[in-house]
Formats: C-alpha cells, sequence, structure tokens
C-alpha cells in the first residue's frame, strides 16, 4: 500500500511539475521547416495552418507568404494564394520574378485576363523562364489562343535563350559544321566538328589531327564587355585563351605567346559558305605581325 501511494504521490508531483514549467516555444524557422514537411506528406491544410502560426509570429518573412501561396494555389484556393503572394510581393521578396510569374497563374485561374498578362510581362522580363514552358503551363492554358500570350511566349523565349536571337552571338556561325582541315600543300592536317550548345552561347570546337593529338576550345560572346573569347585545351597539354573582336567579318582573337613578349593572333577569314581560311600570326615585343601557319578549312559533304 505504501509503495502505491508512493507511485502515485510521484506521478501527481510530476503532473504538477510538468504544468508548471514554461512551454518551449516552436521557433518561425522550425515551424516553416514542419510546414515544408507536412506538404511533402500531403497535408496542405496542416501545412497552411503552420505557415499561418509562422507568420504571426515573423509577419514581414516574404518567403513564408510565398510557401502560403504556392500551398494555397495547389488546394485550388486561388485567390488565398494570390492574396498571399501580393504580401510576399509587398515584403520584398529577393526573387519577385518567381512570384510574378505565380500570380500571373494565379489570376489566370480566376479567369482575370488581364491581370495575368500584366504580371507575366514583368516576370519574363528576368528570363528565367523559357517560352515553352510558359506553353505547357496548365495554369496558363485560359490564355491559349490570345494574341498577346502569343507574343509574351517569344518575348521570354528571346530573354530566357538570347544567344539563339543575337546577332553578335551569331556571328561566329559560319564556323559551325564538321569540316576537313588541310595546310597549304593540300594534306589533310586534322578533322575539325565545330557545335553550338548550351542554347547557342558555347561553340565547342573537336580537333582530332590525323597524326593523333586531339584538342577542345570553348568560344563565346561577352555582351557586357562585347568582345569573344576562346579557351584551347589539347591533349598535349597545351592551354591558352584569346580574347577579340569580329573585324570586317572576320574574328580576330589576340593572346599570350609561348615565349616573353611574343603576342598570338588568330584570324577565322571565312572564303564562303564551304570554305574557310584559319590564319595564324605572331608580334615579337609589339612589332609588326607576321604570318606563321594557314590552314584551309572545307566543309565536309555527305559520303
Amino acid at each position: 500500500m505504501l509503495r502505491r501511494c508512493w507511485i502515485l504521490r510521484t506521478l501527481i508531483g510530476l503532473t504538477l511539475l510538468a504544468a508548471t514549467m514554461p512551454v518551449l516555444a516552436e521557433s518561425p524557422a522550425e515551424m516553416r521547416q514542419r510546414a515544408r514537411e507536412l506538404t511533402r506528406q500531403g497535408q496542405w491544410q496542416a501545412a497552411v495552418e503552420t505557415y499561418r502560426a509562422a507568420l504571426s509570429a515573423e509577419p514581414e518573412e516574404p518567403w513564408t507568404w510565398f510557401a502560403l501561396g504556392s500551398v494555397l494555389h495547389g488546394m485550388g484556393d486561388h485567390q488565398g494564394a494570390v492574396d498571399a503572394w501580393r504580401q510576399s510581393l509587398e515584403q520584398q521578396v529577393t526573387v519577385p520574378a518567381y512570384v510574378q510569374y505565380n500570380l500571373a497563374c494565379g489570376h489566370a485561374r480566376l479567369g482575370d485576363e488581364n491581370e495575368a498578362l500584366s504580371n507575366l510581362q514583368q516576370a519574363i522580363a528576368s528570363g528565367l523562364f523559357s517560352g515553352e514552358s510558359l506553353e505547357q503551363d496548365p495554369d496558363l492554358q485560359s490564355l491559349h489562343g490570345v494574341p498577346a500570350f502569343a507574343e509574351l511566349v517569344k518575348a521570354a523565349d528571346r530573354a530566357h535563350r538570347p544567344c539563339l536571337h543575337s546577332s553578335e552571338h551569331q556571328g561566329l556561325d559560319f564556323w559551325l559544321g564538321e569540316w576537313d582541315v588541310r595546310i597549304p600543300a593540300g594534306f589533310l592536317a586534322a578533322r575539325d566538328i565545330v557545335t553550338r550548345s548550351d542554347d547557342g552561347c558555347v561553340i565547342r570546337q573537336a580537333w582530332r589531327g590525323t597524326l593523333g593529338s586531339t584538342g577542345r576550345s570553348f568560344t563565346f560572346y561577352d555582351p557586357v564587355r562585347e568582345v569573344w573569347t576562346q579557351s584551347w585545351i589539347g591533349a598535349n597539354a597545351t592551354v591558352g585563351t584569346m580574347e577579340g573582336r569580329m573585324v570586317d567579318g572576320e574574328l580576330q582573337l589576340e593572346g599570350p605567346g609561348g615565349q616573353a613578349g611574343t603576342r598570338v593572333r588568330t584570324r577565322w577569314v571565312r572564303i564562303d559558305d564551304n570554305r574557310i581560311d584559319l590564319l595564324t600570326e605572331t608580334s615579337q615585343d609589339g612589332g609588326p605581325w607576321s604570318l606563321t601557319s594557314t590552314l584551309h578549312y572545307h566543309r565536309r559533304t555527305a559520303g
């Protein structure tokens, strides 16, 4: 009996102690983490309540408003989502384009075509969204067939993939293709394959010499400095970087040579659609340029 009373008194004492201990409040960061986990588990209403609790503690946290709007949108509460995303913008979210795009989706779902187009126009200026993504987004399906939306799709592609739409980036397109590279005596020196990658922003060269040498180069246009840059690495550990500009329709790149005071310049001279001359020149201590090698590029054809 004594033992049972002792156990009872102990339980009562622990209960009273727990009742008098301060409750450790969950921090807003912890609530956001819990809300994200609830979202992953499909408990969306619980996630909404948790995000709202976090906003009660930190009402000026823009990404929490963004997350709340995203969950509400997924639940079909598009007006609630729009209201939350507007709060995210008012609290100066760091990447407003994401919010503007979501607002366009929310307004499109609500049937507000003008607001959807207006927000979409602001979003695509960032270059973060491709025209293809706009066309494939089910939230924007109601805008299909609207002429202004079709124009925004084109504008989005120009902003997202500027290298495919810029005349400056296309200045070296005449070099693209598969080539036989010959020395002036006519002997085959190499096969060269030149392609574009990264949505047209990088020109990749794959060189394979007839005597077994190989090399790669990456050439790109820098629109800020308005210069072309080429970086080369060969299997014989030859590396180099040159920069330059288009001069009278030919690309001229210049860089340091292998010896002190030596400069090297390469010139891509387009003869016609199927022929290019690659000229290499050197200069010593700022003196005149002298031709050191000539390579004739002949476009390979089927067969």
